[in-house]
């Protein structure tokens, strides 16, 4: 209850604190219109850790958060000199988004700025100073980037005072509609904050820019309630409650509640030039086509994103559907073919061709080279010749030392390992670490080929490469070097071993 309570008192805050009377239209002219130009960003930082290089990498359009190869971006990087950095960008799109990682791969920022990418615009000139705990921007357009970082400290002081407000425990089928209903409201509350907070800076922003800035947030919000709606129907309905008439009680007791938290009651309607740019609103209206399909409202997503889209923002919904479900399409390569036949603009059609050339059966595979336990350097072309099944792990992962246990430690008696090559890659940033695990025996045999991602966990090239998304995940390569599979059935048991002893 208190914790509930103090929810409420920060909405109530940021609202009064930021609340502002001008409207959307006392924004200045469109951010369209605006000529590309540089994009400047020096980096101070103070009393932090050292960091030799800063590397940036930059999306026009974001797509998704996982480390797919196929998605088009630039990366800049800069040493630094005395803990400061400068990038000057040109020929930069007007809007775009952006990460900034050490060597590494971890971002520099403090926790508030790491949870995403930023948006940044054409002709900003920004001055970030970064603290151990503190991050501060100014400039040209500094209001965009302190907007961004204000706006993330609101969802994580919101987050935090939700933790352990949840006392209750599923009793019945209303118990367990409350429990969505709470989680939507309070993924509400962060949305009425964060645009409360918005409406304290948009008057100096570009119109369109400010729209983007509403779709980023809402889309964000709407996502993960639509997508703990969806994986409530899916999944956890026929888990809780054995009677028919209570899980049927519970569906409809959902869909009313998720009506009721998504319908638009805010009066914003966006154009779908804003949608097709957003970062957040794109999943946000995947995730909405699974559920048509799952409530039976279309037959399948693509009919539904088909039915309900026209032009360039359907066809980046249609990319950005089978790029990040293609591993659940057991016909992919006849998809993809039918999918760029139909799709008219050119950066949609290139990205389903780039996946139907790294990602169907029988597509030439990155050819990696990773050091072993003793530092000799691997090569996969070293093990052409074999099919080979490299698993992808870290330590920790309590999925990957079950697939280990269940399924990978005696798999290799009952294959030919003449003709079988295991490989293991552990994405373990600390060389330590991987070792004492490999040694354990708990994720990985010993007596495998045990390699390493030398301690850029999983921003290393080959995780980009082979979309190593999740953990665990299993890759088949045939003796010719060619993909054999990626599909998520190689979880299965017996589905790999159909592989495994084929000849």
């Amino acid at each position: 209850m208190i914790n509930s309570v103090k929810v409420t008192a920060l909405v109530l805050f940021y609202h009064v604190l930021f609340a502002n009377p001008l409207k959307a239209n006392t924004c200045i002219q469109k951010f369209s219109d605006r000529p590309p130009n540089k994009f400047n960003l020096s980096i101070h930082f103070i009393d932090t850790k050292e960091i030799d290089s800063v590397r940036m990498i930059v999306w026009e359009q974001y797509f998704t958060g996982r480390p797919i190869a196929i998605f088009p971006r630039k990366e800049y990087t800069v040493v630094g000199k005395k803990g400061s950095f400068n990038f000057v960008i040109s020929n930069v799109p007007k809007t775009f988004y952006f990460t900034l990682v050490d060597v590494k791969g971890n971002s520099i920022f403090p926790i508030e700025l790491a949870s995403g990418p930023l948006l940044g615009t054409t002709g900003d000139i920004v001055n970030c100073r970064v603290s151990n705990e503190k991050v501060n921007f100014s400039g040209a357009n500094e209001k965009l980037y302190n907007f961004q970082l204000l706006s993330r400290k609101v969802e994580r002081e919101l987050t935090n005072a939700y933790m352990g407000s949840f006392s209750l425990s599923v009793k019945d089928v209303a118990s367990f509609a409350r429990i969505y209903e709470k989680s939507s409201m309070f993924q509400h509350a962060i949305m009425n904050a964060q645009l409360a907070v918005l409406s304290g800076f948009e008057k100096g922003f570009y119109e369109d820019l400010n729209l983007l800035l509403k779709a980023d947030i809402i889309g964000a919000r709407l996502d993960l309630i639509s997508e703990n709606y969806r994986n409530n129907v899916r999944l956890y309905i026929n888990k809780q409650f054995t009677e028919e008439k209570d899980r049927e009680e519970a569906r409809n007791r959902l869909k009313k509640l998720y009506v009721q938290y998504t319908v638009n009651k805010l009066g914003i309607e966006f154009p779908d030039s804003i949608m097709e740019y957003s970062k957040a609103y794109i999943p946000y209206l995947i995730t909405k086509a699974k559920i048509e399909q799952l409530t039976e409202v279309q037959p399948d997503v693509m009919t539904s994103i088909k039915n309900n889209y026209q032009g360039s923002i359907k066809d980046k919904l249609i990319a950005y559907y089978l790029a990040t479900n293609y591993e659940q399409l057991d016909n992919l390569s006849s998809t993809l073919d039918r999918e760029i036949e139909g799709l008219t603009t050119p950066r949609y059609k290139s990205i389903l061709k780039k996946l139907k050339t790294n990602f169907s059966f029988g597509s030439s595979v990155y050819q990696f080279t990773l050091p072993n336990a003793g530092g000799e350097m691997v090569r996969l072309s070293d093990l052409k010749g074999k099919i080979v099944l490299i698993d992808f792990w870290f330590t920790g992962c309590t999925a990957c030392s079950i697939l280990y246990k269940d399924i990978l430690k005696d798999i290799k008696q009952l294959v030919d390992t003449s003709k079988v090559a295991f490989v293991s890659i552990s994405t373990d940033k600390q060389k330590d670490q991987w070792l004492r695990s490999v040694e354990s025996g708990k994720y990985t045999s010993p007596t495998a080929i045990n390699l390493y991602t030398e301690g850029k966990g999983s921003d290393h090239e080959v995780i980009r490469q082979f979309d190593v998304n999740a953990f665990p995940k299993l890759v088949l390569i045939d003796k010719n070097g060619k993909l054999l599979s990626n599909n998520k059935q190689l979880l299965n048991r017996d589905f790999l071993l159909k592989f495994l002893r084929a000849d």
